[in-house]
């Protein structure tokens, strides 16, 4: 049998890591638009600029 505080102190840690877990992922996916958007202006720029001449 658990104790109720190594039962509770888990089920704290358990919240904490699917916190951090949840939080990496949205920081992962900042990075990942952040990085799309940083190599697609430079080609939409290029883009707009041979098709304006």
């Amino acid at each position: 049998m658990m104790s109720l505080h190594e039962v509770i102190y888990g089920d704290v840690k358990h919240v904490r890591e699917v916190r951090v877990q949840a939080q990496g992922r949205i920081a992962w996916r900042r990075i990942k638009y952040e990085l799309v958007y940083r190599w697609l202006e430079p080609m939409v720029a290029w883009l707009v600029r041979k098709l304006d001449r």
